[in-house]
């Protein structure tokens, strides 16, 4: 028995082809867009491992605070070194950071390398009741004259759909994010646009208030799995839909032939 197809021919029915046709277009593109997420993770975990293994250099031959913040993004997790005097009095702190299972702050203090020239160091975390205590914080004091810190280069951070602004007038305390261009304004030496999380120091801080920020770990995460689901989900409409409409139309000539 052959297959009427006219009744797809309906507009209810026309309808609902556009809609099939466009829920595969849409789960396709999703697919796709979990493929670029993964392979963005993939460049990261790459660029992570390349520069974990690279040599350190001072970070004033790198960069200087004249430098866009596109430029200085290249730098990110390069290992530098930083020797000079921190401006303890200008000493920030960076809210809603958890460490260790434990909510907090990150303690940033500007490094002066010369008379034009500073770079924030991101010198560690501390909970929340020891950066509550005030900023400086007393228990994180960094010492006083010269020092030379190691670490890893970070950029600044980009505020996001949720994120809170560091938009306010005066000089801040505490800041939501790593705005480093913010933070510039309030600095009294030109501000690198790039910090510098600190691994090691010498003299080092006093106390065990101060936890180092670790490196980003690399994590794939899901999307290929993601992925791969919503490939299989477009499959199974692309190929499950036409079948349905087939048996519409066999039922239907049959129950034609019935009646007749």
């Amino acid at each position: 028995m052959t297959a009427d197809y006219r009744f797809a021919r309906r507009p209810w029915w026309i309808v609902l082809h556009v809609l099939v046709l466009v829920a595969v277009l849409v789960m396709v593109r999703l697919g796709f867009w979990q493929l670029d997420r993964l392979h963005e993770k993939q460049d990261l975990a790459d660029t992570l491992a390349a520069r974990e293994r690279e040599p350190s250099v001072a970070i004033d031959t790198l960069v200087e605070p004249a430098d866009s913040t596109e430029a200085a993004d290249e730098l990110s997790y390069r290992n530098v070194t930083a020797t000079g005097e921190y401006l303890a009095d200008e000493e920030v702190l960076i809210a809603n950071r958890t460490q260790g299972g434990l909510p907090g702050y990150w303690v940033v203090t500007p490094l002066r390398l010369s008379g034009d020239e500073a770079v924030a160091v991101l010198r560690g975390f501390v909970p929340l009741a020891v950066g509550d205590e005030g900023v400086p914080v007393p228990a994180a004091a960094p010492p006083a004259g010269p020092v030379s810190v190691t670490g890893w280069v970070q950029s600044t951070a980009e505020r996001g759909l949720l994120g809170g602004s560091d938009d306010r007038p005066g000089t801040l305390e505490r800041y939501n994010r790593l705005d480093l261009e913010r933070l510039a304004e309030q600095v009294s030496v030109p501000l690198d646009p790039v910090a510098l999380v600190a691994t090691g120091q010498e003299p080092a801080t006093d106390g065990d208030a101060l936890q180092e920020v670790p490196r980003p770990e690399p994590d794939l995460g899901p999307h290929a799995g993601y992925a791969g689901q919503w490939f299989l989900f477009a499959l199974v409409f692309a190929v499950g839909y036409p079948l349905f409409l087939r048996r519409q139309a066999r039922s239907g000539r049959r129950e034609g032939a019935t009646d007749g």
